[in-house]
């Protein structure tokens, strides 16, 4: 593949993502967290490569939920050149398998993975409207490798410091975007995919008569973003949680976890993006 360009008008193209980006979404929110996320591969750091194949599994609900939603969106390249004829055929391809010996096991690398990636989709922002929720029962195979996102999400909701009326679920679809998964290709980041993606969405949003997105971040650069959103919109941190404090033990449902925050930056912002009433 030729190397991206900053030229985002001519070779990117922001799409709605459709149930046939369903696997190739999983694959890049999977790499991206596994590998590049400030906390997942620090509270997993001797996680093998392989094993990135148990976390796609369990994206499948996150993942599938959000794009079924209508609400997510990806950043196509225009001008990418397949490593494969038969992705060509097919507009792309995924080629994880999952690796049944020690041979296979040990092939398995960050960047053999990226290479199985074939395909054109190189950033997502997922998005679902919260009056049609997360099935909890299919979130829990992801709980159960990653008992900790449970753990942060709940510390979250806890210490969100709007008025109470203003946390109360939405009474009807359309009132609240909760934008969940925030990923980038690791060969096409640092050319400010992230930050097109996410102002697109507030248009779409505000378009769609949305009066707010939530968003939970955990990037420096997506919290950046967020909090400083274009005009006519305004972002306000509702929760700022710092990780440390709980450096120790933890309990999640029902069982005790060792719990670590070894990561640079261990304060965790949520950010509300309110439209604002004259638009």
């Amino acid at each position: 593949m030729s190397n991206p360009t900053n030229n985002h008008s001519s070779r990117f193209e922001i799409r709605q993502l459709r149930p046939e980006h369903i696997e190739w979404a999983k694959a890049v929110h999977s790499h991206s967290n596994s590998f590049f996320s400030p906390i997942w591969p620090k509270l997993y750091p001797n996680l093998p490569p392989w094993r990135i194949h148990d976390f796609f599994s369990a994206f499948d609900h996150l993942v599938r939920h959000q794009i079924e939603s209508g609400l997510s969106y990806g950043i196509f390249d225009t001008e990418y050149k397949f490593k494969d004829p038969g992705s060509a055929k097919t507009g792309g391809k995924l080629y994880w398998e999952q690796p049944t010996t020690d041979i296979e096991k040990e092939a398995t690398t960050q960047q053999s993975l990226l290479d199985q990636m074939d395909f054109p989709l190189v950033s997502i922002a997922l998005s679902f409207d919260p009056f049609n929720p997360f099935e909890m029962e299919k979130m829990m195979s992801l709980f159960a490798l990653a008992p900790e996102f449970a753990f942060i999400n709940a510390q979250i909701n806890e210490r969100d410091t709007r008025d109470p009326a203003m946390l109360e679920d939405p009474s009807a679809p359309g009132q609240i975007l909760r934008r969940n998964s925030t990923a980038t290709r690791a060969d096409y980041m640092g050319l400010g995919l992230m930050k097109m993606l996410s102002h697109h969405l507030m248009n779409e949003a505000a378009g769609k008569g949305f009066r707010e997105i939530k968003i939970e971040t955990f990037s420096d650069a997506v919290f950046h973003v967020w909090t400083n959103p274009p005009s006519p919109y305004k972002g306000e941190v509702v929760c700022e949680l710092n990780l440390k404090e709980f450096a120790g033990e933890v309990e999640v449902f029902g069982q005790t976890l060792p719990f670590e925050a070894p990561w640079r930056n261990g304060n965790l912002t949520v950010s509300a993006l309110d439209q604002d009433p004259a638009i």
